[in-house]
């Protein structure tokens, strides 16, 4: 997407570059130069400029890389996120591939001569006379409306003037409006991918099983010995219920186990599970791909797609679990697949194996009434935090030795992916901002530079360099309106479509599975708190960038102005 914005960028400013030059085309053919020629000198002169370009990229970019390839980039504060990466250690140091860097010189100059080919044969095409005739018909409708200008100083003059500039050229209007258009429309589909990325990431993770808060005996988030559990879960549940921001509640029995076969065994976290009490809570039953999702009073017990892949194993088969039961002796039981889920991320469906709450117990030698955990879903994930901070001070939990987490201590691998994926998600914002100002006031700058003479004849009958100034910025507003209504309609209704039908990442699937809650299909989410200042500061930006073409054009002489048409 970064690529796109920055080609869009090389072709308005091409486009413009190459209108500006329509005047110089028609002399040229007018001393008897063929079309064709000038056709291919505007290509040779695009292909020498953007080779220029990219050399300058080049230099910059094998610096920035060269500088951190030494020194590293330093992610030791996300370091339990980078754990779940294969390989990765927390100091990155960036590298560049050869190949890459041709490729991106042949794109970069394939993209600068087709943006400049269509235009330039336009040109070429027109006669020495239709240019001279545009002329003057500009300058009899710089007479017309000159009076207005000298005569009459209020602002609603120049906005008006800039108006009737806008629509009189709709190419050049379109060519520049474009660029904030699409940029904008880039900006809110990057941004909401983004947020639908972190959403997911979140939403996933607390739906698929942890909650929003959870109960727990201290100590158990880090030791899931069985000896750290809840005595009365009844009572605690049915207070924990009445609280205003609880909508659900379920109870929990976790135990580190082994699960084998004759041919493997692998760690996993045995999850006992009330089925229609945790319906409330989670949403696993929903992901189930074969078989039946755990049934109350019934043996068997529910795996991850992946780790029935991992161990050989069918719907049917039967697997051998072991766990240490409170008091530290082991257990083993022979328990039947009775189903198989799959959420799309291969580190949670590698990890958990459910089962009936009072087969857990049981196995983990629980007295009835006992569990390890309480979960709650509550009407706002925002509040989680919040409300374990209150309960933590209550005697509800005090009293018996108990803690509450909220999801953001229960999942910090997940809270650290979200901040190191916004840090890359951010910093790939910022360089499409910055390439869509720097194109925005290229094209700017191209607009003035063609109309230059035009410039010069107003200068030379009276106005003002301030009232040219006002004039200019007023039309850069009124392009970065016309640019913001479009970019807002083409990446709102792009959100919208791809909110609905998801993108397919199940290419790249590889490279997720260690994302906990991501699956290999991203919706994007636009919010709107998220949108509404870079996009303001993006029409800013499309203004006053105006600024130096603004006061480049007042400072014009009026006869050198004029001779460059």
């Amino acid at each position: 997407m970064v690529f796109v914005v920055v080609a869009a960028g090389i072709v308005n400013t091409i486009l413009m570059s190459v209108l500006e030059r329509g005047r110089e085309f028609g002399v040229m053919m007018a001393l008897g130069t063929p079309s064709s020629r000038i056709v291919w000198l505007v290509l040779l002169e695009t292909a020498i400029l953007a080779g220029l370009g990219y050399l300058l990229g080049l230099a910059l970019g094998l610096s920035l890389t060269g500088y951190f390839g030494t020194h590293g980039l330093d992610f030791s504060a996300y370091i339990k996120a980078m754990d779940t990466m294969p390989g990765l250690s927390g100091i990155v140091y960036p590298t560049i591939e050869f190949q890459r860097l041709v490729v991106i010189g042949i794109v970069v100059i394939s993209v600068a001569l087709l943006a400049a080919a269509i235009p330039a044969w336009k040109a070429s095409r027109n006669s020495p006379l239709e240019a001279m005739g545009a002329r003057r018909t500009m300058i009899n409708r710089i007479r017309r409306i000159h009076w207005q200008v000298t005569s009459d100083h209020r602002l609603l003059i120049f906005a008006q003037m800039a108006l009737r500039s806008v629509f009189r050229n709709p190419r050049r209007s379109m060519i520049t409006a474009s660029a904030t258009a699409f940029g904008l429309a880039a900006y809110l589909f990057l941004y909401a991918f983004a947020d639908g990325f972190f959403e997911q990431m979140i939403q996933n993770s607390t739906q698929q099983l942890s909650g929003h808060v959870q109960v727990m005996a201290k100590g158990h988030d880090v030791d899931l010995s069985p000896d750290l559990r809840i005595a009365d879960n009844r009572t605690l549940q049915q207070r924990l219920q009445e609280h205003p921001e609880v909508e659900a509640a379920a109870p929990r029995v976790l135990l580190r186990a082994m699960v084998a076969n004759p041919g493997k065994s692998l760690p996993v976290e045995l999850v006992g599970i009330a089925p229609e009490q945790e319906r409330a809570v989670t949403e696993l039953s929903g992901y189930m791909e074969q078989g039946a999702y755990v049934q109350s009073g019934e043996t068997g017990i529910v795996i991850g797609q992946k780790l029935a892949e991992e161990l050989g194993a069918r719907l049917g088969d039967k697997l051998v679990i072991t766990v240490q039961q409170a008091g530290g002796d082991l257990a083993s039981s022979a328990q039947a697949i009775r189903g198989i889920y799959r959420t799309g991320s291969d580190l949670f469906d590698t990890e958990y194996v459910f089962t009936d709450i009072n087969a857990a117990r049981r196995l983990g030698g629980l007295l009835e009434g006992e569990v390890s955990r309480i979960v709650l879903r509550l009407s706002d994930r925002a509040k989680s935090a919040g409300l374990a901070r209150i309960l933590n001070q209550s005697p509800l939990l005090t009293n018996d030795g108990l803690v509450a987490q909220g999801w953001e201590s229960l999942l910090p691998v997940v809270v650290q992916m979200v901040e190191m994926s916004q840090v890359d998600f951010y910093l790939i914002l910022s360089v499409v901002f910055v390439v869509v100002a720097i194109g925005v006031m290229n094209t700017m700058v191209m607009s003035v530079m063609e109309r230059t003479p035009e410039l010069g004849v107003m200068l030379a009958l009276g106005t003002r360099g301030l009232q040219l100034q006002l004039t200019i910025l007023f039309e850069a507003f009124f392009l970065a309106i016309l640019g913001m209504l479009v970019g807002t309609v083409v990446g709102g209704l792009l959100v919208v479509w791809l909110g609905t039908t998801g993108i397919d990442l199940s290419s790249i699937s590889g490279a997720l599975e260690a994302i906990p809650g991501i699956t290999d299909r991203i919706y994007p989410v636009l919010i709107f708190d998220h949108v509404w200042l870079p996009s303001v500061l993006l029409f800013l930006c499309s203004v006053l960038v105006a600024l130096y073409p603004a006061w480049r054009a007042s400072r014009l002489d009026p006869v050198e102005a004029i001779r460059h048409g």
